[in-house]
């Protein structure tokens, strides 16, 4: 027995050396995994806004442009009327602060209007976009092929617009100019650190902006667009690829707009993100290795003459104390749980993490300070630890001494028996991430706000409406959509300015805001001036009251609109259409938005400030107008 007993000490202490250098290895690898996602939510969070801004840049023209397209179609260019677009233009471009130039091309290429002097004499027929236009009776805006700034230096983006004849012909193309050095600035602002490389392009390819532009880097990047053109990826994703010019790693984000035909892709250095990490990573396994040697050591000792035996026993001890001097040094919290659940060690991080000293750890099971909300997925993951199962990576809720609620990430494993003895019970490391779960909230919320007015943007409604359609039908559960319009917002635009504008835009959305204050209804920003909300477990009569209701709070706003006749205050049209619960087949919302908007095109018909319904999908809209 007495020789016996050393080796079974030496067993015993090398199987606990070995499970916590493979729970420390777990532990270091569950974290670079967490630190590599949270990177890969940057990036791609990151594309994403620069696309929204992208976007939103781009659309800045379509109104300017639709409105030349629409008074030089309807009217007969004169020479009074070209001096008043000239100097429509000017306020235009002066108040838009990203527009460079915005002018009107005739049919024979030559500036009509938007440009004075020598530069009227320009002739642009031979540029690409001009030819498309001329070729083809689409009159949708178009983005087009950075070219060389004919009235600068540096490179200018072209976004343009066919402009017909009054008689239906091809009359020109109106056409708005943006710098590319407007985006590299903007880039510029959004790098995360040095190394990081930024670029707009076309879906069809076409690279409209980056930044930096070294051409290495523009052919590395290009990797992450090979990928989104060969595959059926989401609308925004992240990828790992090797860097073209170094063969690094490298993370990258991607973030698509199909509506827009824009790509945003951002890519970052993996050796930059995982700076931090490794920093942190090399001291925890010095004390490791710091470890080893030590047990190597006790472990020969073990060896003496049974003389030495007891000095042998005090020498081991001396090496578990030094194991909890270590996890008492560690920033995670340790934790050992017994076969019942309940705690019988804990480390000193539990002061900083729980707010309580270990102390009061001792004896508790890990559920009573979990979130009950979380409660049943930690006691499913510590049941099948107990049930065979060596190692569970679960996140949940705690409850701190203080009545604070902490996000935790842990790593729980069951550390194995020895022949004869009970089970080892299990080690939970336990991390507080509650900073990066509200770094990503955070992001989550700047991708899904529209920007001026702080309602939902378009993408959240796309999202929501087929789920809202389904959840109705399957629960067969009223559902109504508005489709709201400002009045002649052109116009309110050209005669009081975009401020002016802006501001007239949030109001509309603070009435909107406070008419949906159900946490199932949805308002939001639907493109430029028009706005759409989502009313579940409303009906037709419902939604037409909350349309009434809608429509008179802003007109009770007073805001002033001379050119809207005969009222002379910003009012909206509004086009309104409930869902038919028993032969509606179309899931994904189409139907009811078309309906939605063919009811808004009546209500503009019937003489604005007013609501119209579409009962079903086969009754008249019925124009309600303002008393």
């Amino acid at each position: 027995m007495t020789t016996l007993f050393p080796f079974r000490s030496r067993l015993a202490m090398s199987a606990v050396l070995a499970a916590f250098l493979v729970l420390l290895g777990a532990g270091e690898v569950a974290t670079w995994r967490s630190t590599v996602a949270r990177y890969e939510l940057e990036v791609v969070g990151t594309a994403r806004r620069l696309l929204q801004h992208a976007r939103e840049t781009f659309e800045s023209a379509r109104l300017p442009l639709v409105a030349i397209a629409e008074d030089l179609e309807a009217y007969r260019i004169t020479k009074e009327g070209l001096a008043a677009l000239d100097r429509r233009i000017t306020r235009q471009v002066n108040a838009s602060g990203r527009l460079s130039k915005l002018f009107v091309l005739g049919a024979d290429g030559r500036v009509l209007a938007g440009l004075g002097g020598d530069q009227r004499k320009r002739d642009f027929s031979e540029q690409n976009f001009f030819g498309a236009h001329r070729s083809s009776v689409s009159q949708q805006f178009k983005i087009g092929q950075p070219l060389l700034n004919p009235f600068g230096q540096g490179w200018v983006i072209p976004v343009t617009q066919r402009v017909n004849t009054p008689d239906g012909h091809f009359g020109g193309v109106a056409v708005a100019l943006f710098e590319s050095a407007y985006f590299a600035k903007i880039y510029e602002n959004a790098k995360m650190r040095p190394d990081d490389v930024l670029m707009l392009t076309h879906s069809d390819g076409r690279i409209l902006a980056t930044l930096p532009s070294h051409q290495a880097r523009i052919s590395s990047i290009s990797k992450l667009q090979g990928i989104l053109s060969s595959q059926s990826q989401p609308p925004f994703f992240s990828h790992h690829y090797l860097s073209t010019a170094t063969d690094a790693p490298r993370i990258g984000g991607v973030a698509e707009s199909p509506r827009s035909d824009l790509v945003m892709i951002v890519g970052m250095s993996q050796a930059d993100a995982l700076h931090d990490w490794i920093s942190n990573v090399w001291p925890r396994w010095l004390l490791a290795a710091v470890l080893v040697v030590v047990t190597s050591l006790l472990s020969n000792r073990l060896n003496f003459q049974e003389k030495m035996r007891r000095k042998s026993e005090r020498l081991r001890a001396r090496g578990e104390d030094e194991f909890k001097q270590l996890a008492e040094a560690s920033s995670d919290l340790i934790l050992r749980l017994g076969d019942q659940g309940s705690c019988d060690y804990a480390s000193a991080a539990s002061e900083a993490i729980l707010g309580c000293p270990p102390e009061e750890l001792i004896g508790q099971k890990l559920v009573e300070v979990t979130h009950p909300n979380d409660a049943a997925a930690v006691e499913k993951a510590l049941a099948q630890l107990h049930s065979g199962h060596h190692r569970k990576r679960l996140e949940f809720r705690a409850l701190r001494k203080d009545g604070g609620v902490v996000w935790l990430e842990a790593t729980v494993s069951r550390l194995g028996s020895t022949k004869g003895e009970e089970n080892d019970g299990i080690v939970a490391i336990v991390r507080d991430v509650t900073k990066s779960k509200e770094r990503y909230e955070e992001l989550l919320a700047t991708a899904n706000t529209d920007a001026l007015t702080g309602l939902a943007n378009r993408g959240v409604f796309d999202e929501r409406i087929p789920e809202m359609v389904t959840d109705s039908l399957n629960k067969v559960r009223p559902l109504s959509l508005l489709m709201i319009d400002a009045d002649n917002f052109k116009v309110y635009n050209d005669t009081y300015g975009h401020t002016a504008g802006d501001e007239c835009l949030r109001s509309i959305a603070d009435v909107l805001q406070g008419n949906t204050r159900r946490r199932t209804d949805l308002a939001a920003r639907y493109g430029g001036e028009e706005f759409a909300v989502i009313l579940s477990d409303t009906d037709l009569g419902g939604a037409l009251a909350i349309a009434e209701d809608i429509r008179d709070k802003i007109a009770a706003l007073n805001i002033e609109h001379h050119a809207n006749l005969p009222w002379g205050i910003a009012t909206v049209s509004i086009g309104i259409a409930s869902l038919d619960l028993f032969c509606e087949h179309d899931t994904s919302g189409l139907n009811l938005v078309n309906r939605a908007d063919a009811a808004l095109y009546e209500a503009k018909a019937a003489g604005r400030n007013t609501y119209t319904a579409s009962a079903d999908r086969h009754a008249s809209p019925q124009p309600r107008t303002a008393a």
